[in-house]
């Protein structure tokens, strides 16, 4: 994350996107993705998701759980936003495979207006569906 915020620091916005809305960006389960101050997401590996806003189905779990919301009221100490998505280590990065589903840990940082995010995955067996 700190990398992510030097590099938007040091090179400016047009540099944090290319490298974060850059699939070879994921380090196994590790990306970083980022979303302006209104919830739109404005730097994510999968270009699908972007240009989508947290608000919507793109910040609702596959349980239904709204995590959008508790990602925009992060501050500039950060904050865990806990929820269920699709695991790029599992080799599918969008929603088409029920097995690509674990919960996930996410640090969100809010600097300079945008949220920085990345986090990580806690394998739930065979099952990420409860």
């Amino acid at each position: 994350m700190r990398q992510a915020i030097g590099l938007y620091d040091s090179e400016g916005l047009e540099a944090a996107l290319s490298v974060y809305s850059d699939p070879a960006s994921i380090d196994g389960q590790w990306y970083v993705f980022i979303v302006d101050g209104d919830g739109e997401v404005i730097a994510h590996p999968d270009e699908r998701r972007v240009g989508l806003d947290i608000n919507g189905p793109i910040g609702t779990d596959v349980n239904g759980y709204a995590f959008g919301a508790q990602m925009l009221s992060a501050d500039e100490t950060g904050k865990w936003v806990p929820y269920v998505y699709a695991n790029p280590a599992s080799g599918v990065l969008d929603d088409s495979s029920d097995a690509a589903f674990e919960f996930k840990n996410a640090w969100v940082v809010r600097h300079d207006g945008l949220l920085f995010s990345s986090g990580w995955y806690i394998s739930a067996g065979s099952s990420s569906r409860h």
